[in-house]
């Protein structure tokens, strides 16, 4: 069942599509970050540990546009962009060294991100319209990941009726044995 000795199991990525999707974990986590923006006061400090690439994708970009550490192009006009309402405190994320993944292996894809808010009032508009900015941003839209996302369901109620049908067992507890 699997190509290398330490990949996951097939079923993990499958899974965890369907409780991405189904408790909509994205838009909570979007949702999140603007409440935080309003509470936090100045000074506060906003810490996310994000556990795959799709969560780490919308910290990233909600942390640059916060703090407004993009740089424009020396091309066209100077833009003028609101008020940082963040400063970075990573540069980069805060990653597990390899002691800490030989003591918890569910370490190993887990991404710290922090920031400090700032004096500047907290930007107004809807969590919606940074999904919307986030996907352009992305060159895919918001519909496309949610359809993304149910093939990947269907794809796994298929790999479940198949495993009934053939009365393959996937044992999770060792590693790439399926039987029957």
């Amino acid at each position: 069942m699997r190509s290398r000795p330490n990949d996951i199991h097939p079923a993990t990525r499958t899974f965890q599509a369907l409780r991405i999707f189904v408790n909509d974990e994205l838009g909570e986590l979007v949702n999140a970050l603007h409440a935080a923006e309003r509470v936090i006061k100045p000074g506060g400090r906003l810490v996310v540990v994000s556990f795959h690439s799709l969560e780490d994708r919308i910290v990233k970009t909600f942390l640059v546009d916060r703090s407004g550490t993009r740089g424009g192009s020396r091309h066209a006009p100077e833009v003028d962009r609101p008020a940082s309402t963040f400063h970075t405190l990573t540069k980069r994320p805060i990653t597990a060294d390899d002691d800490e993944v030989a003591r918890n292996p569910r370490a190993r894809s887990a991404k710290l991100r922090a920031a400090e808010r700032s004096d500047a009032p907290a930007r107004a508009g809807m969590p919606s319209e940074f999904v919307a900015r986030l996907a352009v941003d992305r060159r895919c839209s918001w519909r496309a990941l949610k359809m993304r996302l149910l093939n990947i369901l269907v794809i796994a109620a298929l790999i479940l009726a198949a495993s009934f049908v053939y009365k393959i067992k996937f044992d999770l507890d060792s590693p790439g044995r399926a039987r029957r």
